[in-house]
C-alpha cells in the first residue's frame, strides 16, 4: 500500500508527454492510481522486455479475432490488467465497443482505489487496416 503523497510514475500531461518544470513532477494518489491504468491498458504484450507476460494480447485476442469474440477478450484482458495495477481495489466499469469499420476498439472504464474512485477514463485503440 502507498500514502497519497508518495510519487507513482513521471507526470503526463493531456498530450501523453512528461510534464516539465523547474523539477521532477510527478504523478501521486488518485490521479496517480489513473494514470498507471492508462499506462497499463496501453501495454501491449510481450512490449516490455523485463516482463513478456505484461501487457494486453491486442494482435491475437482482440483485433485478430472476429467483432465479438474481441470484445469479450477485450473486456478480460483489461479487467485483468487493471486488477494488477497497485492500489486499485476493483473495477467498477468496464465497457468496451468496436467499430469494425474503423477498427477502432473503445474503453470506457472507471476503477476503485485505496484514494477513492477514479473519474471515467476514455480510451480508443486502432487495429491494422
Amino acid at each position: 500500500m502507498s500514502l497519497s503523497t508518495d510519487p507513482r510514475d513521471l507526470l503526463l500531461g493531456d498530450d501523453d508527454d512528461l510534464v516539465v518544470t523547474a523539477d521532477l513532477a510527478f504523478a501521486r494518489g488518485l490521479s496517480g492510481v489513473a494514470q498507471d491504468c492508462e499506462s497499463a491498458c496501453g501495454l501491449c504484450a510481450e512490449e516490455w522486455f523485463l516482463d513478456l507476460d505484461a501487457g494486453i494480447d491486442y494482435f491475437n485476442k482482440i483485433f485478430g479475432v472476429r467483432a465479438r469474440v474481441g470484445l469479450i477478450n477485450a473486456k478480460s484482458e483489461f479487467r485483468r490488467e487493471l486488477l494488477l495495477v497497485a492500489d486499485v481495489v476493483e473495477v467498477l466499469q468496464l465497457d468496451a465497443t468496436f467499430d469494425g469499420v474503423q477498427r477502432q476498439l473503445s474503453i470506457v472504464l472507471t476503477v476503485r482505489t485505496l484514494f477513492g474512485d477514479t473519474p471515467q477514463i476514455n480510451l480508443v485503440f486502432t487495429g491494422g487496416a
